[in-house]
């Protein structure tokens, strides 16, 4: 399937009235072409603009999901991550490619430097960010929504975290969704 067929009607960013807009890029799976329709699809059903374009730098066109930010800041700093992480998978990608073999050795014998995960400064400050938002949140929580937390952390199913709780396994999972809808209201500006 080529991007052409694809059921989409984008827009122009440039046309939304969206003081400070996010790009949330859609993923490709290559061995999955309806992969990247059905998440398109998924956002055209919730009213989300979707655009066709690549940003300043990227050597490919991709879709993105378009989102209006809480501030310019927030906007900006997410773009700039998003961008970084398309860069670096591209380079990865390139990288890859360039010394294609069918042994990881022989890569490293012909000077493939595998990408080391998390040395971009800016990442590893929005990934603190969040986290200790996160952390504030979690330490905000009743006992019992923490003992929740902590079950889906670990892992943990439904029936075993329910039995361990003391509870029903339809109230643990009513108290589970409450819980993460909670959370996940509160980190929506994190996104």
């Amino acid at each position: 399937m080529k991007k052409e067929d694809l059921l989409c009607d984008t827009v122009d960013p440039a046309k939304l009235d969206y003081e400070n807009p996010i790009f949330e890029g859609l993923e490709e799976d290559p061995n999955n072409p309806w992969f990247l329709e059905e998440q398109i699809q998924f956002y055209k059903r919730n009213g989300v603009p979707i655009a066709y374009f690549a940003f300043k730098g990227q050597k490919s066109r991709h879709y993105y999901a378009i989102f209006e930010g809480k501030s310019e800041g927030q906007a900006k700093g997410y773009n700039r991550m998003r961008n970084a992480e398309v860069k670096k998978k591209e380079r990865a990608d390139a990288a890859i490619k360039e010394h294609e073999t069918e042994s990881y050795d022989v890569m490293v014998e012909n000077g493939y430097d595998a990408p080391k995960e998390g040395d971009n400064p800016e990442e590893i400050v929005c990934y603190k960010v969040v986290m200790d938002a996160l952390a504030k949140e979690y330490k905000e929580l009743t006992d019992e929504k923490k003992r929740i937390c902590d079950a889906i952390k670990d892992s943990k199913t439904q029936r075993v975290a329910a039995e361990e709780l003391g509870m029903p396994r339809r109230t643990y999972r009513d108290k589970k969704d409450e819980t993460l809808d909670g959370l996940a209201k509160k980190m929506k500006d994190y996104r």
